[in-house]
């Protein structure tokens, strides 16, 4: 039978499924900056690497490789240098806080004697807030959105609700915590692995510190990129879940596609005949 009628192999077109278009877009263009919202997060645990000392550094352009020998037609750029260290560091676990302190005993020998540095916990505490937070709020709202997506119905709407809601909250927490340490001006030590003076003393916040040191911009960048898209996240988390939660079922269901009337999934029923479809006298259908 054709797939004008009811039989196999017609596919719903997305304009023509269940719910509101409006609804639709919504929910899918959620799933998708909460899908980058949680890469973001995840680069929060990348390595910063730099060669200390070296004589000369240069870039070196080279044809990209996909490997098994096959070679691309762009090419990449490569940091290389000459000499010197490489120095690599890894933010998200670093523990260099508080800085060594001499040893009131001293080391017996005429010379002084400093206790370790760090204290067991990580320095950048908030870093793991976000990462573990910002990745698990993310993830659930990309299920809860899923429905309203794809316009194909979903769970009850009070579930769907209570997920976005709560991965706005994680989401605000991340925010939270990032903003504490990143963006609160105060004094305060500061750890620099490639500077010849590791430990200095600031009196700002500790990202204007980060984004203006040649070494750690980038990772400074991550956490202003994490920052901006967790608080975006969450902004719209909390709004699509109020939208779920309006009087009005019809302006829910135009806002979110999430709507009360039709929350239990129905089976696809194919779509009737329309006077434009019907086959004109003379022809048939194989």
């Amino acid at each position: 039978m054709s797939r004008y009628g009811y039989g196999y192999g017609y596919a719903e077109p997305y304009m023509e499924r269940r719910g509101s278009r409006e609804g639709g877009i919504n929910s899918c263009c959620l799933l998708f900056w909460s899908f980058i919202t949680a890469i973001v997060c995840i680069t929060l645990v990348s390595e910063v690497t730099f060669f200390v000392g070296a004589d000369m550094c240069f870039d070196d352009f080279r044809r990209c490789g996909f490997g098994f020998g096959f070679r691309s037609s762009r090419f990449c750029r490569r940091r290389v240098c000459a000499g010197g260290t490489r120095w690599t560091t890894r933010p998200f676990d670093q523990d260099k806080l508080p800085p060594p302190q001499i040893d009131e005993f001293g080391s017996g020998n005429g010379t002084e004697a400093f206790s370790g540095a760090g204290d067991g916990s990580p320095d950048y505490w908030s870093i793991y807030v976000a990462v573990f937070c910002g990745t698990a709020a993310s993830i659930i709202t990309i299920i809860g959105a899923c429905g309203g997506a794809f316009r194909r119905g979903g769970a009850h709407p009070l579930c769907v609700s209570f997920s976005i809601f709560s991965a706005g909250m994680l989401h605000l927490a991340a925010v939270v915590s990032l903003g504490i340490q990143f963006f609160t001006s105060k004094e305060q030590t500061v750890y620099n692995l490639f500077r010849p003076e590791q430990y200095f003393e600031i009196d700002d916040t500790l990202y204007s510190y980060l984004i203006n040191d040649s070494f750690l911009d980038e990772f400074a960048s991550r956490v202003g990129a994490a920052f901006f898209f967790c608080l975006t996240s969450a902004i719209w988390e909390i709004l699509f879940t109020l939208c779920i939660l309006l009087p009005s079922d019809a302006k829910a269901e135009q806002m979110t596609n999430v709507s009360w009337a039709t929350h239990v999934s129905q089976p696809y029923l194919p779509r009737q005949n329309k006077p434009s479809d019907e086959v004109p006298p003379g022809y048939s259908v194989a």
